[in-house]
Formats: structure tokens, C-alpha cells, sequence
């Protein structure tokens, strides 16, 4: 083999590489741009997904806040009722069921509690269980009836005596009711009817 055909031969396969290498970058690019599009096509929708999540947070978060609004809401209109319907005062009072609870253990500390009806609510002077005072404990509650909590048990079977005293405002007639609990040891849920006198 002659110079030129060498040199004739060395630029064919120079130009036959060139003509490979040409078509490898023009397939490879493709390739790492689909992967590079591939990867942003995932973190997207990753980012979207966390997105949803949170807002779902929040909207559960809003609602939670709206149901614990219209219950308050609901609540103090039911109490606004209350307080209108019994501002007429105590010695309105009728005798008989209207909301007087004896409950020989309270929810919150397995002591007596008595629940006097609402129309005492924020009249009474004092409040006496077999003589002995006691006073309101928080506000009314549980149809705007004020609570009062002792700190002892009473025997079954032995009568016990609560005692109410509240008047229309100051300078107002004040009456005394008494409820005789038969047994403290039960429940007696309205249906104890009261004792009622005028003693100023």
C-alpha cells in the first residue's frame, strides 16, 4: 500500500467516526433531557400532592373551629332563652318538677352536687344542705342552673334537707324553698316538690 492510499483510507475512517459520533450526541441529548423532564414532571407532583395535604389540613383545622363556633353559639343563644324566660325571678316559681337535681356523686369529683332550678341563678342569698351552707361552685350551667358541691357523702336512707333562699334584687321580698331528699344516696331528678315561704 501506496503513501496515498494510506492517507486516502485514514480520512475515510476519520470521517466515518466523525459521522458515528455525530449521531451518538444527537441520540444521548434526547435521552437526558427526557430524564431531566421526567424528574421535574415527578417533583411537581410531589410538591402538588403536599400541597392538597395541607390544604385538606387546614380545611379539616376550619371546620373543627366552625363546629366548636356554633355549638358556643348555640349554647349562649340556648342560655340567652334561659336567662329572658326566668328574669321574671324566683318567686315565680311553680311548685312541683322545674329543675331541682340532687346527685349523690357529681361527674367531676364523685361528691353531692345539688342543681337548684334556674330562675334562682345569680338571686340566691345562700344555699343550705341540713343546715349547712354552701356556696355556688362556677356558673350556671347545664340548662343555667347554679351548681353547689359538697365535700361529703350522706347515709343512705336518712333524709336530707336543702334549703334555698333568693329574692328579686335588693330590696325585693325574699323566699325560702326546702326540698326533702328522701334518700341522698339516689338520684332525685325534679321530682321532689318544694316547700315555699315568704320569710322577708
Amino acid at each position: 500500500m501506496n503513501k496515498k492510499q494510506i492517507i486516502s483510507q485514514t480520512a475515510t475512517v476519520a470521517a466515518a467516526l466523525a459521522i458515528l459520533v455525530a449521531l451518538g450526541c444527537s441520540s444521548i441529548e434526547p435521552a437526558i433531557q427526557s430524564g431531566l423532564d421526567a424528574r421535574q414532571q415527578y417533583e411537581q407532583r410531589k410538591a402538588d400532592e403536599k400541597a392538597e395535604k395541607e390544604r385538606l389540613r387546614l380545611a379539616e383545622e376550619q371546620a373543627a373551629r366552625d363546629r366548636v363556633a356554633a355549638e358556643a353559639a348555640a349554647k349562649e343563644e340556648e342560655e340567652a332563652k334561659l336567662r329572658a324566660q326566668y328574669a321574671a325571678g324566683p318567686n315565680t316559681l311553680e311548685h312541683g318538677r322545674r329543675g331541682f337535681l340532687w346527685k349523690p356523686k357529681s361527674d367531676n369529683d364523685g361528691f353531692p352536687v345539688v342543681i337548684i332550678p334556674p330562675r334562682f341563678s345569680h338571686k340566691t342569698r345562700l344555699v343550705m344542705v341540713d343546715g349547712q351552707r354552701f356556696k355556688v361552685s362556677g356558673k350556671p350551667a347545664n340548662g343555667y342552673r347554679e351548681h353547689y358541691r359538697m365535700r361529703r357523702h350522706f347515709p343512705a336512707g336518712v333524709p336530707v334537707t336543702v334549703v334555698a333562699e333568693a329574692s328579686d334584687g335588693e330590696g325585693g321580698p325574699v323566699y325560702r324553698w326546702t326540698w326533702v331528699v328522701a334518700d341522698p344516696s339516689v338520684r332525685n331528678d325534679s321530682n321532689i316538690t318544694p316547700s315555699m315561704e315568704r320569710v322577708q
